[in-house]
C-alpha cells in the first residue's frame, strides 16, 4: 500500500522528511456530560448515543468492543475488571492470558460475550446500530461512547471511571487532557486563524475532513485544515489532490502496522513541508493518550512554539 509520501514523491520529485514522535496512541448525537455522584450509588449515566444507561453497582465484569475504551479502563486502573476485548485491543501483559479476545467490532462472537456474563459491554458509537442492537436484544447493560472532539473523548474518561468504580483515576486523567488542551490554545491566542498552517493530515490512507475529532485535534493544535467541509468526516485524498490544495504542510500519522514502513531519508515537495509522527496510536484509539497526541501535533505545526518534549504542566 503507498503512503502519501511515495505517491507525493513520483507526482513531485523531491521530498523533504522531518520525523517526529508521538509521546504517548462518523450524523452524530450529543456525547455523554461529566459525571459525578457517590460511588455506592445507582449510576444513571446518559452515554454517547444519547441513552440512559442504569447500573446498581460500578461494573466488575466489563467487555469491551472498543480500543479506546480498553486504553481508558487500563489508563484508569481498571484492567482488572476487563474479561473480554477485541482483537484490537491492547491488554497488558499481565492480563493477556485472562482477557478473553471476543472478535472485533464488526464481528464480535455473541456467544463468547454471553459465556462471560458481563455485567456492561462497552461500544464504540456507529452509524450502523447493529452492534448496539444486537447486544440490547441479548439483554446485556450496553454503554456507548462517542468520542467525537477533545471534549469528548474528556466525557468519555470521566464517564468509563463513572462506571467502573473509579472516578478518581477517571477525574485526573480528564482534568490532566484539559491542561495539555488549554495549554496549547494559550500558544495560539496572538495568532488569528487565517495566518495559521494550512495542514492535510494522512491517517494511512485516509485523511480527517472537518467534523472528525482528528480535526478537531488539528483546530486546537494551530492548524487549519485544507480540506473543505461536506458530508463526509473522512476521505481518500489523491497525491494529485493533495498537490492541487497545496498544503503548507502535510503531517503522516501511521498506525502501527504501517509503521515499519516508513523511510527515513531526507525529502521535499515545492512549498509543502512533510512531517511524520511515529508511533501513532492515540490517534486511532481517541483515549487517554490523546493529549500527548495533540502536543506532537502542535510540536509538528509549530515547533518554535512548542519546544518542550512534553506538555507542562501534567498532573500525576
Amino acid at each position: 500500500m503507498k503512503t502519501a509520501r511515495q505517491l507525493l514523491q513520483r507526482a513531485a520529485g523531491l521530498v523533504l522528511f522531518v520525523t517526529m514522535s508521538v509521546l504517548a496512541a462518523c450524523g452524530k448525537p450529543t456525547s455523554a456530560p461529566g459525571l459525578t455522584g457517590n460511588v455506592s450509588t445507582v449510576r444513571e449515566i446518559t452515554d454517547g448515543a444519547g441513552r440512559t444507561v442504569k447500573l446498581a453497582a460500578p461494573a466488575q465484569r466489563i467487555v469491551s468492543l472498543s480500543p479506546a475504551a480498553t486504553d481508558i479502563l487500563v489508563a484508569e486502573d481498571a484492567s482488572a475488571q476487563i474479561v473480554g476485548a477485541t482483537r484490537f485491543c491492547n491488554i497488558p501483559t499481565g492480563d493477556e492470558k485472562r482477557v478473553v479476545r471476543v472478535g472485533g467490532v464488526m464481528d464480535p462472537d455473541y456467544e463468547r460475550i454471553l459465556t462471560l456474563k458481563p455485567d456492561l459491554v462497552i461500544v464504540p458509537w456507529l452509524a450502523d446500530k447493529t452492534l448496539q442492537e444486537k447486544l440490547v436484544l441479548l439483554e446485556l447493560p450496553v454503554l456507548v461512547l462517542h468520542p467525537e472532539g477533545l471534549p469528548g473523548v474528556i466525557d468519555d474518561i470521566r464517564m468509563v471511571g463513572k462506571v467502573c468504580g473509579h472516578e478518581v483515576e477517571g477525574e485526573a486523567k480528564a482534568k490532566t487532557m484539559e491542561v495539555v488542551r488549554t495549554t496549547v490554545l494559550s500558544r495560539w491566542k496572538d495568532v488569528p486563524l487565517e495566518k495559521r498552517p494550512r495542514v492535510l493530515i494522512y491517517l494511512d490512507d485516509i485523511s480527517p475532513a472537518p467534523g472528525s475529532y482528528v480535526d478537531d485535534l488539528l483546530t486546537v493544535a494551530g492548524g487549519r485544515n485544507v480540506l473543505p467541509k461536506g458530508n463526509k468526516a473522512w476521505l481518500n485524498v489523491s497525491a494529485e489532490e493533495a498537490l492541487q490544495l497545496a498544503p503548507d504542510l502535510i503531517i503522516e500519522i501511521p498506525s502501527s502496522a504501517h509503521a515499519a514502513n516508513i523511510n527515513a531519508k531526507p525529502v521535499t515537495t515545492n512549498s509543502t513541508t512533510i512531517v511524520q509522527l511515529v508511533d501513532g496510536a492515540a490517534f486511532y484509539h481517541p483515549g487517554p493518550d490523546l493529549g500527548l497526541a495533540l502536543w506532537a501535533l502542535a510540536r509538528a505545526i509549530a515547533p518554535a512554539r512548542f519546544p518542550e518534549a512534553a506538555p507542562p504542566p501534567l498532573l500525576p
